[in-house]
């Protein structure tokens, strides 16, 4: 996944990104493990996804 973050996320201590309720719920119900293949925000999320694009190495989904 192309992951756009926030600076400072107001997640729970000791969730990421990658490992919180909603990726361990996915995981356990679906079982589908959400893997970032980068995080970035603001320009450079946008400059991550042209890089993406312009490689043809996309990530699955992008969020």
């Amino acid at each position: 996944m192309g992951r756009q973050t926030l600076q400072n996320p107001k997640l729970p201590e000791g969730d990421t990104y990658e490992d919180n309720a909603y990726t361990r719920w996915v995981k356990n119900e679906l079982n589908i493990k959400i893997v970032d293949e980068f995080e970035a925000n603001g320009d450079d999320y946008d400059r991550q996804v042209s890089l993406a694009i312009s490689s043809g190495d996309l990530p699955d989904i992008n969020g």
